[in-house]
């Protein structure tokens, strides 16, 4: 009896086994597991991109310049489509908010339904965009946005990806948008005070981080323009209308353009004010607008967008040429105002390579009699020696020849290495930001970015839309997996993490990239190095899987 239960029980389990293997085979799942973090889709960061406006200059390029960015319809005449607005300085370029996570222009949220601007005091604007050239992750807006409507195939893709600031004004869609994105949009311009009453302005009660590295040739620069000004108002009057006087427009980017570098960190800001000719483009003028607004009183920022001289209300096409850059100024009467710093357009004087210290004195009709030179004297001291100058020694000669040649390699390496310098660079600039995070569990999983970062850079495969221990796994070793747990212990607890935390997930980083590179030759390490495997959309998907 007992032989022929254990028998049935071994022939229940062998059919029940059977059974069950082969229901998995063809119950088997076809599409991609899906995982309750997926349907989790984290707050848009702004600070994840590259400021918007340090690409000013690509807009003027050729061929851009003359390339068709953006088709837009019902756009009132004179109105700025705003790609961006940037509040935050740091010496080095203005940003889309700051490192500080509760600042109200950093934040994004999805859109709802609509938003409710009935407290705005302006004109209800609906406009109709058609993508052409233009692309990024920055979506052209105007106004105060109440409704967006996306159409076409990847509608329903957009508007899941979509985020708005509505401190700002600036929306974006996480992905990028490009050409064949269209889209509808209700918006309220704000009431703009007339030229009459910008004298009468007054500092208003916004919130911007504070500008850091401010050049002192910018304040000299504006204490001039301003003297003997009274009236905040009227004293930001003068420093535009001064900045505009004084200013030549260059992009730099023609033959007959005069040399105009890019950019807008201090040391370019500081060039601007202390050349014998102010030149420069938006990009520099309206960054040194906001900062003399900043030191006048009223909180400023900065807004990148496109505007057409001929825009009538109609149909306008926006060519990159039509790129341009512009503050606001937060007022007591109206609110935000908009304020064009760029000075018009005109020639630009040749400067004199004369000496300014040479006098020229006219001829004289009747020329001055020679002057008698001093009686030639051809005594000498007795037994004195006439030395004539030695030669210079053959091996100075061959140094020198030496050091030019030296000079010569040395240049050409260092263009040679380059756009591999400008790699390491970028890293090391988005190593040093994810570090300084103020927030120490925003500083954790910014610390298996930068790991995650290395081992892609390292050429080790991940799955598709890997968890941080699959991840882990794919590294290899028990360390990745304590790193990941870790990780994710910070970003799912309740509670706030301890700083110390984040240091020491920092340190583990930092050993482990350094295990990474062991056993790998220098030519491996190098590749490693300079690769751009994690600079090129990889952001894009980790937003997706954390």
């Amino acid at each position: 009896m007992a032989g022929r239960a254990v028998a049935g029980t071994v022939v229940t389990l062998v059919i029940a086994g059977a059974l069950s293997a082969g229901a998995t085979t063809a119950l088997a799942p076809t599409a991609h597991r899906w995982v309750a973090r997926e349907a989790v889709v984290k707050p848009f960061d702004p600070r994840d991109y590259v400021s918007p406006l340090s690409g000013f200059r690509a807009y003027e390029q050729s061929p851009t310049s003359s390339q068709a960015q953006l088709t837009v319809t019902g756009l009132p005449a004179g109105d700025l489509l705003r790609i961006a607005t940037l509040d935050t300085y740091d010496g080095v370029d203005f940003s889309v908010g700051s490192d500080h996570a509760s600042e109200a222009s950093g934040t994004f949220t999805r859109v709802p339904t609509s938003y409710d601007q009935s407290r705005v005091r302006g004109a209800q604007t609906s406009i109709d965009v058609s993508v052409d050239g233009y692309s990024g992750v920055w979506l052209p807006t105007v106004g105060k946005l109440e409704s967006i409507d996306f159409s076409g195939s990847s509608a329903s893709a957009h508007r899941d990806a979509f985020f708005y600031n509505d401190t700002t004004g600036t929306a974006a869609v996480v992905g990028g948008i490009g050409k064949g994105t269209s889209y509808r949009l209700t918006a309220v311009s704000p009431r703009q005070p007339t030229t009459s009453e910008l004298a009468g302005l007054t500092p208003g009660t916004a919130s911007v981080p504070t500008p850091s590295a401010v050049p002192a040739a910018l304040k000299t620069t504006l204490e001039g323009y301003v003297d003997g000004v009274t009236g905040q108002g009227a004293r930001l009057q003068a420093a535009l209308k001064g900045m505009k006087a004084q200013g030549y427009v260059s992009h730099g980017v023609g033959q007959d353009e005069p040399v105009s570098r890019s950019g807008h960190g201090a040391d370019r800001l500081e060039q601007l004010f202390t050349d014998k000719q102010m030149i420069g483009d938006a990009e520099q003028y309206a960054a040194a607008a906001a900062l003399m607004a900043d030191q006048l009183g009223f909180p400023s920022r900065v807004v990148l967008g496109f505007t057409a001289a001929d825009s009538t209300g109609g149909t306008t096409t926006f060519r990159g040429s039509d790129i341009t850059a512009m503050i606001e100024v937060d007022t007591a009467q109206f609110g935000w105002v908009t304020l064009d710093p760029n000075p018009t357009p005109r020639k630009i004087p040749d400067i004199s390579k004369e000496d300014p210290n040479k006098v020229s004195r006219p001829q004289s009709v009747i020329q001055p009699p020679p002057q008698e030179s001093d009686p030639r004297n051809d005594q000498s001291q007795p037994q004195s020696k006439q030395d004539n100058p030695a030669d210079a020694p053959a091996w100075i000669a061959i140094l020198l020849t030496a050091a030019t040649i030296a000079g010569w390699v040395a240049l050409a390496a260092g263009i040679l290495m380059a756009p591999f310098l400008a790699i390491v660079a970028v890293k090391a600039r988005r190593r040093l930001r994810r570090r300084r995070a103020r927030d120490p569990r925003r500083r954790m999983t910014a610390g298996w970015q930068e790991f995650e970062d290395a081992v892609v850079d390292h050429g080790i495969a991940t799955p598709t839309s890997a968890t941080r221990s699959e991840v882990a796994a794919s590294v290899g070793g028990t360390r990745a997996g304590v790193l990941a747990r870790v990780v994710d212990r910070s970003v799912f607890a309740p509670e706030s993490s301890d700083p110390g935390d984040a240091d020491r997930v920092w340190k583990a980083v930092g050993e482990m990239r350094t295990q990474l590179d062991r056993g790998l030759t220098r030519w491996q390490r190098f590749k490693a190095a300079v690769s751009t495997r994690s600079l090129r959309g990889y952001h894009g998907r980790k937003a997706h899987k954390r």
